[in-house]
């Protein structure tokens, strides 16, 4: 029984981290459009396999060690690329999409990206089994 009600417990952990992590990139998504959008640029189409990219790129972070802030833009494939990333250990105010979006807003590489002139947005944030914070955005501009 005790089992049982220890793999219960993990299992609802589990969801509620999932869920938690979702809301956070819904929300660092919207933050997003809207600096965006108040400042007359357009707002961002926010593709859900854009999304699982970014998730892919910030448990690749934990995976090989990543610990600075980066901001970078590159061309790939006739696709424009940009990428917010940052890390913080521990993580920021339980990794709340309000306080990453508020360092990428005040850092000027980062905010340079951010009102860019792109078309889609996927975004992640990850809190990590050793209670660091990877965050992600990729924007996007002229892929088909």
């Amino acid at each position: 029984m005790r089992v049982l009600l220890t793999s219960f417990l993990l299992a609802v952990l589990l969801v509620i981290s999932s869920v938690t992590t979702t809301l956070a990139h819904d929300r660092l998504e919207d933050l997003t459009n809207d600096f965006r959008q108040d400042r007359g640029l357009n707002r961002l189409r926010t593709p859900s396999h854009l999304h699982w990219v970014a998730k892919l790129r910030a448990r690749e972070l934990y995976r090989v060690g990543f610990f600075h802030d980066f901001s970078w833009i590159s061309r790939v494939g006739g696709c424009s690329w940009g990428e917010n990333l940052m890390y913080r250990r521990p993580a920021v105010d339980g990794g709340r999409a309000w306080h990453v979006f508020q360092a990428f807003k005040r850092s000027k590489t980062h905010r340079r990206t951010m009102l860019g002139n792109w078309n889609r947005l996927g975004a992640h944030i990850y809190l990590a089994p050793d209670g660091g914070m990877y965050a992600v955005q990729l924007f996007v501009k002229n892929c088909n």
